[in-house]
């Protein structure tokens, strides 16, 4: 009787398949926690992008693809909570997808598999998948870039190549609008940025550059700038006539503190809890296994520099580092380098262990198991991470408010209410709920003569001295819990 091999094990047989499975549970796991585990509640920036997404015109198409996706989840399905973070949901599950196929196109299959199983548990991006705020467009539009850029810089590989100048012109005609719409996302030109610089120190981009120019030929890369002058056109007068959004842009539009800036990228990198830097973005980025592996990533990226995807990386975490610094806001833009990284981490590790083991199977699948209790421990870190910090963290819980989910339930379409407050922000806020509803009103003061229901804020409470309380909608922080007062009328 033949004695069995590993790979005559179905277990072994099936191990992509089993791997696509928990990629697939994973990314139905991260759903769930994000609807029905994450904070029940929206933060003031959520508040802000609906508000936008409500009011949008040509006098601010900063992040125009979001907002229009949000503005029409919310004339859909009505204000609430779920359609607020429904746009995140659907750019954030697809950007996962963008993932798996750069890391797979930057490794290979096995290590895409793992490392984009370990970026879905990451506490920082089960927060990102779950805010209602256009931050997850940095990670969705560098991606989709990269992974067709990835494309071009790989097309001459092939000997072949000349025979598949279609797909050529598909590649650049495809590039040219997506390029273009992210212009309208804050830090998206990062990766292009990232691809020119690269290019000074590496033949191979500029050879590809200047191959794609030719065989594409000048009526294709005529046609697709005219494309992308056409897509920007709207921004460009934007910004003509609004110039400080051009600094809204590339993140300067906020006062520039390189102590607190170098902070703030401290924490990016190295803290040992989740939480919020003051633009509503996760800190640390990844833990501190995460890290240990990302720097195994980083000394090989550097030991294979003459690699242009190597190369490619480098300059992008320079970048994103250096922009960092300027800007708080840009510190998100760390992430996929940092993810690139850490897949280039794992792909070491296993085959460094191979090339131990070269032809005892038993040996290699034998070492994989400390590294797979190290891809499970940080796959539990990120998922506990994330929930304590929203349940014990004082500082970032009370972040989360559920007033509109409070109002709804105490609002009735048929009865005439009116909302009162002086905040400039929920006045606009609730003004989309009240477009909803023809019995509803907002207004910035008390009325006491008004004969009809009134929902006060604390702020209006205490400044009328009102008596005539019917009920108080509380939350369930602890300070500052009431959230509104029912007037009653006499």
């Amino acid at each position: 009787m033949k004695k069995q091999d590993i790979t005559d094990y179905k277990l072994y047989q099936w191990r992509y398949k089993i791997g696509w499975a928990m990629l697939i549970f994973s990314i139905a796991y991260i759903i769930f926690i994000a609807l029905f585990v994450a904070p029940k509640g929206i933060t003031t920036a959520e508040m802000k992008s609906a508000v936008i997404s409500s009011k949008i015109n040509f006098n601010n198409l900063i992040n125009l693809a979001y907002h229009l996706v949000q503005n029409l989840s919310i004339k859909l399905l009505g204000l609430s909570n779920f359609s607020i973070k429904l746009p995140t949901l659907i750019f954030g599950i697809s950007s996962l997808a963008l993932l798996m196929i750069m890391s797979k196109l930057w490794t290979d299959k096995k290590t895409a598999i793992i490392a984009t199983l370990t970026a879905t548990f990451s506490s920082q991006f089960i927060f990102f998948i779950q805010d209602g705020t256009p931050n997850i467009m940095v990670i969705f539009w560098t991606s989709l870039i990269m992974v067709i850029l990835y494309k071009l810089l790989t097309f001459f590989e092939d000997k072949n190549y000349k025979k598949k100048i279609s797909q050529l012109d598909s590649i650049v005609l495809a590039l040219a609008p997506i390029i273009a719409i992210s212009l309208y996302t804050p830090f998206s030109l990062i990766i292009i940025l990232a691809i020119i610089v690269a290019s000074l120190f590496h033949p191979h981009i500029r050879f590809v550059l200047r191959q794609t120019i030719k065989l594409a030929g000048n009526h294709k890369i005529i046609l697709s700038l005219s494309l992308m002058l056409a897509i920007v056109a709207p921004l460009f007068w934007n910004l003509i006539k609004e110039p400080q959004l051009a600094l809204q842009l590339i993140g300067l539009n906020e006062n520039f503190n390189l102590t607190s800036n170098l902070t703030n990228l401290g924490h990016m990198i190295w803290q040992t809890k989740t939480s919020l830097n003051p633009h509503f973005i996760p800190t640390p980025l990844f833990n501190l296994a995460g890290l240990t592996i990302i720097t195994i990533g980083l000394f090989r990226s550097i030991k294979k520099i003459d690699q242009f995807r190597k190369i490619i990386v480098l300059v992008w975490l320079a970048i994103a580092v250096i922009v960092s610094l300027i800007s708080q806001q840009a510190s998100i833009t760390l992430f996929i380098p940092m993810y690139l990284l850490f897949a280039i981490g794992i792909k070491h590790l296993i085959n460094s262990w191979y090339d131990i083991f070269p032809f005892n199977p038993y040996a290699r699948v034998g070492g994989l198991i400390p590294i797979t209790i190290l891809i499970i421990g940080l796959v539990t870190s990120g998922i506990f991470n994330f929930v304590n910090s929203y349940n014990y963290d004082l500082t970032l819980s009370p972040q989360f408010r559920d007033d509109l989910s409070l109002l709804t339930k105490n609002i009735n379409p048929q009865q005439p209410t009116t909302i009162v407050t002086d905040d400039q922000l929920e006045y606009d806020f609730y003004t989309i709920l009240a477009k909803q509803n023809n019995n509803l009103k907002i207004n910035r003061d008390f009325d006491l003569k008004l004969n009809q229901r009134q929902i006060v804020t604390y702020s209006i409470y205490k400044k009328y001295n009102l008596i005539n309380i019917e009920k108080v909608l509380t939350d369930q922080f602890k300070n500052n819990s009431n959230r509104f007062y029912i007037y009653k009328n006499n």
